[in-house]
């Protein structure tokens, strides 16, 4: 009985944690309009929207400062959406460091600003539908 609530519990967890490497969000059953009216009510402003394609870029804008990386780092957030499904992704700048659009991307369990930016990104994508879905573009 313990094994099979353990499984019942710890397998579908599985299913939906960050493995390395990731660098995409994946969320279902939204629109593109969905989307973009989201990521505006959280602030986000848009350098490139295109309705007919479904794609969008946000302005690069610095995070909120209880990630560690924050200061003179800014994310641009990438949208696609296709038959109800955004697949999201983010580039970030860290200008003092010469690095430009650097891709957010989960490398394990490091402290990193590649893991903070994706972390970042998981949790934009998680106030437009809390089920997200981690994935390798």
């Amino acid at each position: 009985m313990k094994n099979l609530l353990f499984a019942l519990v710890f397998i579908p967890a599985l299913a939906f944690s960050q493995e390395k490497g990731d660098n995409e969000i994946i969320l279902n059953g939204v629109t593109y309009t969905q989307v973009i009216k989201a990521l505006a009510d959280q602030g986000f402003f848009f350098q490139n929207k295109d309705s007919e394609s479904q794609t969008a870029i946000t302005i690069p804008v610095k995070p909120p400062k209880r990630y560690t990386w924050h200061n003179g780092i800014e994310l641009a957030v990438y949208i696609h959406v296709k038959d109800s499904t955004a697949y999201i992704t983010g580039n970030y700048d860290a200008k003092a460091l010469g690095l430009t659009k650097v891709p957010a991307q989960w490398k394990g369990m490091d402290r990193s600003m590649n893991k903070d930016a994706f972390a970042w990104l998981a949790e934009i994508a998680r106030a437009i539908k809390p089920e997200i879905i981690f994935s390798k573009s």
